[in-house]
Parts: structure tokens; C-alpha cells; sequence
């Protein structure tokens, strides 16, 4: 932050300013309860690489179903079982 401030906006502080001001940034960013938002998105995130992580197992371990036969989408006896 210090040497940002200093490359962009030629403003050359003491290290104890720069403490400062760190410090209020995080306190404001605590009170506007910024990190709740990001937690609950890491949250979504989580749930999403999971799935995935599930699926490329399946998809690599090459699991057959148990009834290789395939189902049929019409009963050729009508309404009934069929």
C-alpha cells in the first residue's frame, strides 16, 4: 500500500500512517460485514467443485450401471405392466 501510494500519487507517508490506515480499512470492511458475502460465495463455490469432483471420479473409474439393458420408453402390452 505504501509503495502504491507512492508510485501513483507521489505521497510518501511514515510506515506508522500506513498501519493506520490499514487498520481502518479492515475495521470499515468488518463493519459493512463484507466477509459474510464472501463466505457464503466461497460456500456456492464449494458445493460447485464437489459436484465436479464427483462426477470426474464416476466419469474415470468407469462405472457401469447394474442393469446394462436398456430401458424402454414404450410398453409394447399398452396401459398395463408391462
Amino acid at each position: 500500500m505504501e509503495s502504491f501510494a507512492r508510485t501513483v500519487f507521489r505521497l510518501r507517508l511514515a510506515k506508522w500512517v500506513w498501519a493506520c490506515v490499514a487498520g481502518t480499512i479492515a475495521y470499515a470492511l468488518m463493519l459493512a460485514d463484507v466477509f459474510a458475502y464472501i463466505l457464503q460465495a466461497l460456500a456456492y463455490q464449494g458445493i460447485f467443485v464437489v459436484a465436479w469432483v464427483a462426477i470426474a471420479l464416476v466419469h474415470i473409474t468407469g462405472a457401469e450401471p447394474e442393469d446394462p439393458q436398456p430401458a424402454r420408453a414404450i410398453n409394447p402390452a399398452g396401459w398395463g405392466p408391462g
